[in-house]
């Protein structure tokens, strides 16, 4: 048996054997092949020299083992289906096989040995050291295989050299000698090439397959981890939704200063656990890969506007002037993706600025759009501007005061950034404000589009549109019908697609819009509910979807069927907003 180092273990030892046995008897297998055509023309060359009947008995032998060793090959290894199970049992026979051909092939040295004639000493030498050279290839891949076949074969040549009294064959001899061990020596190096070459080609199958498994592994970890990731978004927002419009509903009922003061307190600590919500499961996402950026290209204000609207009476309790400076020039980006980075620096500049003002604009840099958010607050300390953009870094707020944050926005920031391959960049002294900017591809051939208005959104009345709702939820469906009638909203609630369709018909409501939620009974969605709606109505009836599941193919669909999208829990005046987009 071959040896093999101690690290390796038995699985692979028998792998590496099971090659090497493989491939000695499929060249072996072409020697079997060449019997049948070398000894007849063997014969021929010898039959003037030396005595016919034993020419003919040894090739009659010869020919023998060599169908013998064909069937054994044929019929027995060939066939086997499990070799790998026989390796030992295959191992002995090639050894015996071929120091049979060895003892074959080497006794023509001493059977027809003729001093008398060189002619045939000529032919016996060349065909003995030939046929030396084949095994030392053949049976390279076993080399003790190799020492079976040559040792016969040589050995009868040598002894029959050696007794003759000549000088000529004490020298042939001596090279029969010189050329056994040099083609040993060239046997063991080859055989050690082609054992290392097979150890390392099954150490690499090993290690492909251990990482397949592996990334099978992470594949399977980051598939759960996205299905936690959506089913922890949808039940924590959902409760969260419905106090949302509860506690909305009950501010518009209640007049008393003192009972209003608290509800403020309540809606603080709402949008509070909202924006921790928000900001954990954004940065889970993202670290989960979940993602998917969609570049389209759009106008600046158009984000500017948004924003603008969202932090204006945030900016203004806190006693800050606030400016978002209108932008004409049109870029290429994810205008989600990049309104949350931005949002992300004005909460930044909200929370730390005390005295001033803020201001989001645009400024130009060498074919590029510089977007910037600029405040008069504290300020960031050199030594600290490295770190700011790592997860839970919180300057100024030791006592971890939940209403700084959690300190993630800038990690998002961080991580939102590589996504969109835009760089971000920060300019801060102490005292003297910070500057946030995040640069995207500038567009210059956009065909014209009206320029919306930062300064001069206003808001729609709702007296009067009539909305059909679709939650199986009954706390949510309860506080959106509430809130929806106190706007002026007309409303006809339903529990599911079916039960919505029957109280359409027995009604003949006839809605402006569905606001349904993504999730219903009976593994039903918003977005098949509307269209069945679209479909019984006859005519493409506007729709909003509002769904906990923060997955990717959220957006996708929703825009895909033409329906606006919002995430619990909503804002009751961004909600407000819409309606009256959708109404105008």
């Amino acid at each position: 048996m071959e040896n093999f180092s101690a690290q390796e273990g038995p699985a692979v030892h028998d792998r590496v054997l099971l090659e090497q046995v493989r491939a000695c008897y499929q060249h072996t297998l072409g020697v079997m092949a060449g019997g049948p055509l070398s000894v007849p023309l063997l014969i021929f060359l010898l039959w003037s020299y030396v005595d016919s009947a034993l020419l003919i008995g040894w090739g009659l032998v010869t020919l023998a083992c060599h169908m013998l060793g064909g069937a054994i090959l044929h019929f027995g290894f060939r066939r086997d289906p499990h070799p790998e199970r026989h390796l030992r049992k295959w191992n002995r026979a090639l050894y015996l096989l071929a120091a049979a051909l060895g003892a074959c092939w080497g006794s023509i040295g001493a059977l027809f040995f003729s001093p008398d004639f060189m002619t045939v000493q000529l032919v016996l030498y060349l065909w003995i050291f030939g046929a030396a050279a084949l095994g030392s290839l053949g049976l390279v891949a076993l080399h003790q295989g190799y020492w079976a076949f040559t040792m016969p074969l040589l050995i009868p040549i040598f002894i029959k050299s050696s007794l003759q009294t000549e000088g000529l064959y004490a020298g042939l001899a001596a090279a029969t000698v010189i050329y056994f061990v040099f083609l040993a020596h060239f046997s063991k190096n080859n055989h050690a090439t082609l054992v290392d070459f097979l150890r390392t080609r099954f150490a690499n199958i090993d290690l492909a397959q251990q990482l397949a498994r592996k990334n099978q592994i992470v594949e399977q970890a980051s598939r759960a981890k996205s299905q936690f990731f959506a089913a922890a978004s949808h039940d924590l927002r959902q409760p969260l939704h419905a106090q949302v419009l509860f506690v909305a509903e009950l501010k518009a009922r209640i007049t008393d200063p003192g009972s209003r003061e608290i509800i403020s307190y309540m809606e603080a600590s709402i949008d509070s656990m909202r924006a921790m919500y928000n900001q954990m499961l954004d940065i889970s996402r993202l670290d989960a890969g979940v993602v998917e950026r969609r570049d389209e290209v759009f106008q600046v204000s158009r984000v500017l506007s948004r924003l603008k609207l969202e932090f204006d009476s945030q900016m203004a309790q806190k006693g800050l002037r606030f400016r978002a400076v209108p932008c004409r020039y049109h870029i290429r980006s994810d205008p989600m993706l990049l309104e949350n980075v931005l949002r992300n620096f004005l909460s930044n500049a909200l929370r730390y600025t005390h005295s001033g003002g803020v201001l989001i604009g645009c400024r130009y840099r060498q074919g590029r759009l510089a977007i910037e958010v600029r405040d008069s607050g504290l300020g960031i300390p050199e030594d600290q501007q490295k770190n700011i953009f790592d997860e839970f870094i919180q300057l100024s707020n030791p006592e971890r005061d939940r209403e700084k944050g959690l300190g993630l926005g800038l990690a998002i920031v961080k991580r939102l950034a590589k996504l969109l391959d835009h760089p971000v960049s920060l300019h801060s002294f102490p005292g003297q404000g910070t500057i946030f900017s995040i640069t995207a591809p500038l567009v210059r051939f956009v065909s014209q589009q009206p320029q919306t208005s930062i300064e001069t959104l206003t808001t729609v009345d709702l007296s009067g549109m009539a909305v059909l709702i679709i939650d199986d939820d009954a706390a949510i469906l309860r506080a959106t019908d509430s809130l929806l009638t106190r706007w002026g909203c007309v409303t006809l609630t339903a529990a599911s697609e079916h039960q919505a369709l029957r109280r359409l018909a027995e009604t003949g409501f006839h809605p402006d819009v569905v606001i349904a939620d993504y999730r219903l009974r009976e593994n039903k969605t918003g977005l098949q509910a509307v269209a069945r709606i679209r479909e019984y109505l006859a005519r493409p009836v506007a729709a909003i979807i509002i769904t906990g599941d923060t997955a990717p193919e959220r957006p996708r669909e929703a825009s895909l069927s033409g329906f606006r999208l919002m995430h619990k829990p909503i804002q009751p005046d961004l909600l407000h907003e819409l309606l009256g987009e959708i109404r105008s």
